[in-house]
């Protein structure tokens, strides 16, 4: 199996209104998490975009379309952590990486790509 070494950014709490400011438009993978009363942070989506600015703006926007999504928003602390990643092929199977390994509760359908090993940090 593929193994790839992505270049993860640090935590980035999307409850700041400066949070667009530091998201690339450039291509890559992302996860959304919600810090729980237990302290811990728990991934509820994992995704991937070519341009991760203005993925995180839809996610961001009162107009998201995935109540899931929009709900943990609106109630928790949430962060994001994204992986820049130019190559298609890639990202397909970082996104199926991701999804195998958090099955987060916010994707509505499975990805589908190559089976590929990424790390999660």
């Amino acid at each position: 199996m593929e193994s790839w070494t992505l270049k993860w950014s640090k935590l980035i709490d999307l409850n700041l209104l400066s949070t667009l400011v530091t998201i690339p438009s450039s291509s890559g993978v992302y996860r959304l998490s919600y810090q729980s009363g237990d302290g811990n942070k728990y991934v509820f989506y994992v995704g991937q975009a070519e341009n991760l600015n203005a993925r995180m703006s839809q996610h961001l926007n009162q107009s998201e379309t995935n109540i899931c999504i929009k709900r943990m928003l609106s109630n928790n602390k949430c962060f994001v952590r994204y992986a820049r990643v130019e190559n298609r092929r890639v990202r397909d199977g970082a996104e199926l990486f991701l999804h195998s390994h958090y099955a987060p509760s916010c994707n509505l359908t499975s990805p589908s790509g190559p089976q590929i090993s990424i790390n999660l940090e």
